[in-house]
């Protein structure tokens, strides 16, 4: 039997059930990108909120990037993550005919987010590197560029609204009718479009555009053509440029993956492949990975995000101390009203028990 029949044979046979080894090792490197996204992007958004530096005109508004970014990370642990698995793993869509809709575009909305906020701040790095001497973006201008990077996200994702629909009929012969909630385009040619459209508009675009600028970035500071930044304010630019640059290669890689099997699906014979299934949930871990290791790059990389980690984990660490010191100050000020007047809280208790009773407020025993 040749080569070609005994693929049709097997790509006839349906979709293969996941072993149950490969279930439990998915399930559980799910657990840990969850539990790692939400904790990893809320204490990013705290390291922002409380440090003033990262969102100051000196550092480009820098760290408000990162909080838009951390944001669509965290909306996707906490708002599409949960569902999928569930109707992953189950098969079947146990919510609501609304969240059908919700869902899917939520997770199309935050992908595009993510990518376009990486291209405003690398257009922007580019643009205050090369060209030093231009006006600096001004922040209610970056404000209105975030809303934009929003819009246009929403904007991408709105058909998901219109074709997503819950059907009764699932056959499971190939991945396009296995699942109840899905997709229903009027023709293939509608669905292959749409497939290309968020490709080069939430991938590849992007990713070439960023590519070029960062290769002229890193030209202008090899060849020192920009001469208004000092020895110190370079150092800064390449740490920061490194950061960019990590966190872009991290996003290409993590999405491959889902982009290349979903191209497969509307373009080729993927949705008949055996294993495809189990292969497009292997790739949604690949893609909720990038949700995760933002943080985790920004912590390795910027010794600045470290320091702010440490401090941050240090004083949820330290609550106990904090506690004790606020009730040793209440005890001070208590100590204070009963007489002691200004004295610091670094007077012995005995010489404050011997104040209380030379003042008549209590008697020894």
């Amino acid at each position: 039997m040749s080569n070609t029949s005994q693929a049709t044979n097997e790509t006839g046979k349906g979709l293969v059930p996941e072993p149950h080894i490969s279930m439990v090792i998915r399930l559980t490197l799910y657990a840990v990108v969850f539990v790692l996204t939400v904790l990893g992007n809320i204490m990013v958004i705290m390291v922002i909120i409380k440090n003033r530096k990262l969102r100051s005109i000196e550092t480009y508004y820098y760290g408000y990037y990162l909080l838009n970014l951390a944001i669509a990370d965290l909306s996707v642990a906490l708002l599409v993550i949960p569902f999928t698995v569930v109707y992953n793993e189950s098969g079947d869509w146990p919510f609501s005919a609304f969240l059908c809709k919700l869902i899917p575009t939520l997770l199309v909305a935050s992908l595009c987010a993510s990518i376009l906020t990486l291209l405003v701040l690398t257009c922007e790095r580019y643009w205050s590197i090369c060209y030093p001497f231009k006006p600096r973006l001004t922040r209610n201008k970056l404000f209105i560029i975030l809303g934009l990077v929003w819009i246009l996200s929403f904007a991408a994702a709105s058909p998901e609204l219109v074709v997503y629909q819950l059907r009764e009929k699932v056959s499971g012969t190939q991945i396009q009718e296995k699942y109840p909630c899905a997709e229903q385009w009027a023709n293939d040619e509608q669905r292959q479009a749409y497939t290309m459209f968020l490709f080069i508009f939430s991938y590849l675009l992007p990713l070439v555009i960023i590519l070029t600028a960062y290769l002229r970035i890193v030209y202008e500071l090899q060849a020192s053509r920009t001469q208004c930044f000092g020895p110190n304010d370079k150092d800064h630019i390449k740490k920061t440029v490194k950061v960019l640059i990590i966190v872009v290669a991290s996003f290409a890689l993590c999405y491959l993956p889902e982009k290349v099997l979903f191209i497969w699906i509307d373009y080729g014979s993927g949705g008949k492949y055996p294993y495809i299934d189990i292969l497009l949930k292997y790739s949604y871990f690949f893609q909720w990975l990038n949700s995760c290791l933002n943080p985790i790059i920004y912590g390795a990389v910027d010794i600045n995000f470290r320091n702010f980690y440490a401090s941050l984990l240090r004083h949820c660490a330290g609550f106990k101390t904090y506690g004790a010191d606020f009730k040793r100050r209440l005890s001070v000020a208590k100590s204070s009203r009963l007489g002691l007047g200004d004295l610091t809280s670094d007077i012995s208790p005995d010489h404050v028990s011997e104040h209380l009773v030379q003042n008549g407020h209590v008697s020894k025993v």
